[in-house]
C-alpha cells in the first residue's frame, strides 16, 4: 500500500467519496483519491468504475497484479494481495468484449 496523502502531481488529488477506481496517474493499481474522469460519475457508468475496496477494485481492473494507492494515509482495510484472475491474450479483437475503461489514455471508454 503506498501512502498518497492526496497530494501527488494531481492539484485535484483529494481523499474520495467515490471509493475505489482505477489510479489516474500511475495506471497501474487502485486509489481512493478524486483524480477521476467526469465520465465516471455518470449514472450508468459510477457503479462499474467505483468499487468498495481497494481489493475489489484490484480484481476487477488489475487481476494480474495491482498497486494500492491509499489516499488517506492508513486504509480502514487490510493491504491485500489481489487474487490471481484468468491469464488473457496480450490482445482482443475489436468489440469482444463490449465497452470498457480506457486505460490507456484515462479519458473515456473503448472497445
Amino acid at each position: 500500500v503506498y501512502d498518497t496523502g492526496c497530494g501527488g502531481s494531481a492539484p485535484e488529488a483529494t481523499c474520495g467519496e467515490h471509493g475505489w477506481h482505477i489510479d489516474r496517474e500511475n495506471n497501474d493499481g487502485c486509489t481512493n483519491d478524486e483524480n477521476i474522469a467526469e465520465a465516471w460519475l455518470h449514472p450508468s457508468t459510477k457503479d462499474r468504475m467505483f468499487k468498495a475496496t481497494s481489493k475489489e477494485c484490484c480484481d476487477i481492473f488489475f487481476p494480474q497484479g495491482c498497486k494500492i494507492y491509499d489516499c488517506g494515509g492508513s486504509s480502514p482495510e487490510p493491504a491485500q494481495e489481489p487474487s490471481a484472475g484468468p491469464v488473457k491474450p496480450s490482445s482482443f479483437p475489436c468489440g469482444d468484449h463490449g465497452w470498457h475503461v480506457d486505460r490507456a489514455n484515462n479519458d473515456g471508454c473503448t472497445n
